[in-house]
C-alpha cells in the first residue's frame, strides 16, 4: 500500500510516501519552505532513510499550488501509485481519540476546533481541501496532533476555572501526540522491552517544544495545554507565562487581547530574549559572550530542566528520557544543560557519548553515564512514517473503504 503523509502549515508543506509492504518503506520525503516572490526552495530525499537530501527552486507562491505540484513531483520521481492520504491535524478538540476517515461531518468538526488552533487548523483544513480535489477517490486520512494525550488522567487535563468555560472547551489537550507516541515505541524498541513496562519522559524540542510523560505507552501529562503556546519557552513562542499579563498589558501599554496573543505566539520566545529564534544562531553569540543570548538559552534549558523533574513526580520516576526533535537531537550543549542538576532524580550524561551523537535513519543511541540510574537516547522523531502508520490502523479497521485498498504487510517499522 502507497500512503501519502501531508503536513500542510501556514509557512511550509511536507510530504512523505510511504509503501508499507517494504521493510526500509520510506520512497519520498520532501518539503516546500521559504514562500517568496512567486518562488519557494525544495528539500528532498528519494529512496530510505539513509538517502542524501537535495535541494531545488520551485515557481511555486503558496501551499495550494505547492500541494497542486505534488502528483507532477511523485510522477517525475516514478511514484504514480496513491493509495490513501493522511493529514496531520494539529487539533481534534475532545472527539477524536485516533485517526479518522474524513467525511463532511468530520470536516466541519475540525472546523470548529478552529478557535482552539487558529494558527494551524485552517491550513490544515486548506491542505485536506485541495487534496480532496486532486485525489478525489484515495481515502483522506486526519491524523490528530491531540489524539496521543486523551488518556491524560481528569486530574491533569482539568483547568481549575468556571464550569461554564470547561463546558465551552477550555481544558489541557497537549500537542506534538504524533511525535511523543514514536518516540515511545522507538524508545521501547531500542530498550528491548515490552513498553507498557517503561515510565518515558519525550523532550521533543524545536521551534515548539513540548515534554510528554508516558506511562504503560500512554501519555499521562504533557506540557503543552488548551494551545501550543504554553509550557516551555520556544523559538517564537512564550511558553508559561501569568494569565493576568493579559490585562496588565491592556492597561498599561494599550494592547487588545489579539494583539497580545500574536506577540507571545511570534514575538516571544527565543527570540524575544536573544534576537533569533535559531538555537544555533544563539549558541554562536552566547559563546562569543552575548548576555542575551546566555539568558536565552539558560531560560529555555530552564524551563525544560523544570518540566522534565515534575514529570519524574507525575511518572514516580523514570527509566528513560529521550531527546528528539530539531534542538533535541542536534544540540549535545542543550541536552547537558536541560540534564545538569537532575542527578537528583537519577539523570546523569557521559559527555563523550552525548557529544558523540550524529543520527542517520532510526538510530536511537544512548548517552547516559554508566552510573545513570536512567537510560537517556536521542533520536529522530519520524511524524510522517506515524501518520503513515497510523492512516494504514485506520482504513484496515474501517468497515467503509474496499476490501482491496485494506490488503497490505505493514514494514517493519525501524530497520
Amino acid at each position: 500500500m502507497k500512503i501519502l503523509a501531508l503536513n500542510a502549515g501556514s509557512s511550509s508543506l511536507k510530504f512523505a510516501l510511504f509503501d508499507m509492504a517494504v521493510e526500509d518503506c520510506r520512497l519520498v520525503k520532501a518539503e516546500f519552505e521559504n514562500f517568496k516572490d512567486g518562488h519557494c526552495v525544495l528539500h528532498f530525499r528519494l529512496g530510505g532513510e539513509n538517502s542524501d537530501e537535495q535541494i531545488r527552486s520551485e515557481p511555486l507562491a503558496s501551499i495550494e499550488e505547492a500541494i497542486q505540484c505534488v502528483p507532477t513531483l511523485l510522477q517525475e520521481w516514478g511514484y504514480s501509485q496513491i493509495d490513501a492520504i493522511g493529514h496531520r491535524v494539529i487539533h481534534g478538540g475532545e472527539r477524536f481519540t485516533k485517526a479518522t476517515l474524513i467525511d463532511s461531518e468530520v470536516l466541519q468538526y475540525i472546523q470548529s476546533c478552529t478557535p482552539l488552533a487558529p494558527l494551524h487548523n485552517p491550513a490544515n483544513l486548506a491542505g485536506i481541501t485541495t487534496s480532496k480535489k486532486i485525489w478525489p477517490s484515495a481515502p483522506q486520512i486526519a491524523v490528530f496532533d491531540t489524539a496521543f494525550h486523551h488518556s491524560l488522567p481528569v486530574a491533569a487535563y482539568t483547568y481549575a476555572i468556571p464550569s461554564a468555560w470547561r463546558k465551552a472547551g477550555a481544558r489541557r489537550y497537549g500537542f506534538h501526540g504524533i511525535s511523543h507516541q514514536y518516540v515511545a515505541m522507538r524508545t521501547a524498541q531500542a530498550w528491548q522491552s515490552p513498553i507498557e513496562n517503561l515510565r518515558i519522559i519525550s523532550c521533543h524540542l524545536g521551534n515548539g517544544s513540548s515534554l510528554c510523560a508516558i506511562e504503560n505507552g500512554t501519555s499521562v501529562d504533557t506540557s503543552m495545554g488548551m494551545s501550543p503556546l504554553t509550557g516551555l519557552a520556544m523559538g517564537t513562542r512564550s511558553g508559561d507565562v501569568d494569565p493576568g499579563l493579559f490585562s496588565y498589558l491592556s492597561r498599561q501599554c494599550g494592547l487588545d487581547i489579539n494583539t497580545i496573543e500574536q506577540q507571545l505566539y511570534s514575538d516571544s520566545g527565543l527570540k524575544a530574549l536573544g534576537g533569533s529564534p535559531d538555537l544555533r544562531n544563539l549558541e554562536q553569540w552566547a559563546a562569543q559572550g552575548n548576555l542575551d543570548a546566555q539568558l536565552a538559552i539558560e531560560v529555555y534549558a530552564y524551563s525544560a530542566r523544570k518540566y522534565l523533574g515534575a514529570f519524574a513526580a507525575v511518572l514516580g520516576g523514570i527509566d528513560a528520557v529521550v531527546f528528539t526533535g530539531g534542538i533535541g537531537e542536534n544540540s549535545a550543549t542543550m541536552r547537558q544543560r536541560i540534564c545538569d542538576r537532575l542527578q537528583v532524580i537519577g539523570l546523569e550524561i557521559d559527555d563523550a557519548r552525548n557529544r558523540k551523537v550524529r543520527l542517520r535513519a532510526f538510530e536511537a543511541p544512548e548517552i547516559a553515564s554508566s552510573q545513570s540510574r536512567v537510560r537517556i537516547f536521542v533520536t529522530k522523531t519520524c511524524e510522517q512514517l506515524m501518520i503513515a502508520k497510523e492512516v494504514l490502523t485506520a482504513i484496515e479497521g474501517s468497515s467503509a473503504l474496499p476490501h482491496a485498498v485494506c490488503q497490505t504487510r505493514q514494514g517493519n517499522l525501524y530497520e
